[in-house]
């Protein structure tokens, strides 16, 4: 069975090399997952790690907490003061925007 860590790492694709080339897509998953996709994300995780959804309210950004531990894309998050969370539901998502498709016309290009 996959850590989360390594369910994330998998999902950017961190350092794929094909004939010494770096082609790995970490840098536009995080942008999407970072910039209007981070509840589909943490939706995932809780669903495929069992964790709770959390919203950080300053930062309209979702989360995911697993095991007493918070992730988005970037990975495991340090430093997470807990009283600028508050624990949401996937209704929630749905009902204040925060599961969509990622906008390329909207952002422009990822790179």
């Amino acid at each position: 069975m996959l850590t989360v860590l390594e369910f994330i790492s998998l999902l950017r694709s961190d350092t794929v090399i094909h004939e010494g080339e770096d082609i790995s897509s970490c840098e536009i998953i995080t942008e999407i997952f970072t910039n209007g996709n981070c509840g589909n994300l943490a939706l995932l995780l809780t669903k495929v790690f069992s964790g709770t959804l959390h919203s950080i309210k300053d930062k309209d950004h979702i989360i995911a907490k697993i095991n007493g531990e918070y992730y988005d894309i970037t990975g495991k998050l340090k430093d997470i003061d807990e009283s600028s969370l508050e624990q949401v539901t996937e209704e929630w998502l749905y009902e204040n925007d925060f599961v969509h498709n990622y906008s390329f016309p909207d952002r422009g290009p990822c790179v």
